[in-house]
């Protein structure tokens, strides 16, 4: 069927340390494109009292709703270490509506399905540090997240950066996100999860691959080119069967 991107919700959770300032830039470029976009921060970015089950909550929750619209299609996004929560949470919401896989896209960006590597990638590359006595670990150096962004442009966004809680590993409780269609976004300047690495991903389970030319963050340094990114990723031909 043609694409209609007022029947796409397009989910949008950032990484650790982000907040809803972050995914401000690119909302207006996805409105006028004529999607609906939901800024979904995880929810230990800045709660100290967070817990896995409320990241995962707050996620499942937000898909469930949406899939709750007649014909309605959602892409979530998952950036950088909000993919791991996130595809549990995609398992959640499938739970009790199976045949929604055929509605439901996951965009990985940046993104990761196992913290080991990249925490240690993180703390060596002085991105972050940890105090485990507190249940924290902060972003030493924001602007190595926006590399692609001048000092001034990156500055409001690196002030805004809070501490992440850490909380318990997730285990996938399914194979369901499978069934999704899945794309793995990958950005090819991004020195916090190194390119290798993400194409490595999305080969191993079997995603399609786009590529932007950025660091990290693309939908902060990059909002336009960032949207039409995702724009190109839900107009692809795809396996979803046709919504009556």
């Amino acid at each position: 069927m043609p694409h209609d991107p007022h029947r796409w919700s397009i989910i949008l959770v950032p990484g650790a340390w982000h907040v809803d300032f972050h995914c401000q830039p690119p909302i207006p470029f996805f409105k006028d494109a004529g999607y609906d976009i939901v800024p979904l921060p995880l929810a230990a970015a800045g709660d100290s009292n967070s817990t896995l089950e409320q990241n995962i909550s707050k996620i499942s929750q937000a898909i469930t709703t949406r899939l709750e619209r007649p014909h309605q299609r959602v892409a979530v996004i998952f950036h950088s270490a909000s993919g791991f929560v996130g595809t549990e949470a995609v398992n959640r919401a499938l739970a009790s509506n199976p045949s929604a896989t055929e509605r439901v896209r996951i965009i990985y960006l940046a993104s990761v399905l196992d913290w080991t590597p990249i925490v240690a990638h993180l703390a060596q590359g002085g991105f972050l540090r940890l105090d485990l006595d507190a249940g924290y670990f902060w972003c030493d150096d924001g602007y190595k997240l926006y590399e692609d962004m001048s000092r001034e442009d990156a500055r409001p966004f690196v002030e805004a950066l809070t501490f992440q809680k850490v909380i318990d590993t997730p285990v996938l409780s399914s194979e369901a996100w499978r069934k999704c269609d899945l794309t793995h976004v990958a950005t090819t300047k991004d020195k916090a999860n190194p390119l290798e690495w993400q194409i490595k991903m999305a080969k191993d389970h079997g995603m399609r691959i786009a590529k932007m030319d950025t660091s990290h963050c693309p939908f902060i340094s990059a909002p336009e080119y960032f949207v039409r990114t995702i724009d190109g990723v839900l107009r692809e031909a795809s396996t979803l069967a046709p919504i009556q």
